[in-house]
């Protein structure tokens, strides 16, 4: 093969490459046009390697169309080049050379996911269990004081494939379940009004003062039938308010005679 033909067989196969591209196009390239047509600030390209000459190569295209847009390298936010950032913006983020450059752009994608307005910076959130406070984000991680005052560092794309939640957003306030349970024979209509009175009226400052407290029956156990209320409290105070719930159950039910059962067990014993 000639050198010509090795040409025209490399525009061939090129020809071909961009029309295998054809089925890829799906509703999700309309959404990308439609979002950056409709964009009323800046498109903001991002991309590492090959990925990122493509991408300040978009950029600019861009903006010689009339689209403001400049290229950001995903390694100089620690330089605090996303400062230029605002609201309205639209970030096209592109990677196709490996998982490190995927790794960056998706924690630079979710971190400014969460500066937008998801969490911010004294925010409450509980992550796997852990609840703790925000103490920074930036483009790449979150850091979270918990309650037990470990200091913990979260990738900002973990916050999100953990399914963190804010317990702040709903003005600092959580459903808390507060077990308790009498024996069986006792009138349960006037266990749950008593205490529901009992706790409605302790007006404790960590609770909701907009939403009462409400108890339900929750099971029928082998020693006691096992209640449950319903207590809206702040998120970061939940232990206390559980501690003093509970002592007004207990308090309630003593001072009304309604008995608070324990496990007990008969053994019989046979001479033979």
């Amino acid at each position: 093969m000639t050198t010509r033909e090795y040409a025209i067989q490399c525009i061939k196969d090129e020809a071909q490459a961009v029309l295998d591209m054809i089925p890829q196009l799906d509703d999700n390239f309309d959404k990308a046009v439609e979002l950056i047509y409709d964009c009323h600030g800046k498109v903001i390209v991002t991309g590492v390697g090959k990925s990122g000459h493509i991408g300040a190569k978009i950029a600019a295209t861009l903006a010689s169309t009339g689209t403001p847009s400049f290229f950001i390298n995903p390694l100089d936010v620690y330089h605090g080049d996303l400062g230029v950032m605002s609201k309205g913006d639209v970030v096209l983020a592109i990677s196709n050379s490996g998982f490190a450059s995927k790794d960056i752009i998706e924690n630079i994608y979710y971190g400014i996911s969460l500066m937008t307005g998801r969490i911010k910076v004294g925010d409450w959130i509980e992550v796997d269990g852990t609840m703790g406070k925000v103490t920074t984000i930036n483009y790449t991680s979150t850091i979270v004081e918990s309650v037990y005052g470990e200091v913990i560092t979260f990738q900002n794309s973990q916050l999100f494939s953990k399914n963190y939640k804010n317990l702040t957003r709903n003005h600092g306030y959580i459903l808390t379940t507060i077990h308790y349970g009498v024996a069986y024979g006792s009138n349960l209509q006037q266990v749950m009004e008593l205490v529901d009175t009992a706790v409605n009226n302790m007006h404790h400052q960590w609770t909701d003062p907009t939403k009462t407290a409400k108890s339900v029956v929750g099971e029928l156990a082998d020693s006691s039938i096992n209640l449950k209320i319903f207590v809206w409290s702040e998120a970061t105070k939940r232990s206390h308010v559980t501690s003093d719930v509970l002592k007004t159950i207990y308090d309630t039910l003593n001072a009304n005679g309604i008995e608070i059962p324990f496990p007990q067990q008969d053994i019989h014993l046979h001479n033979n």
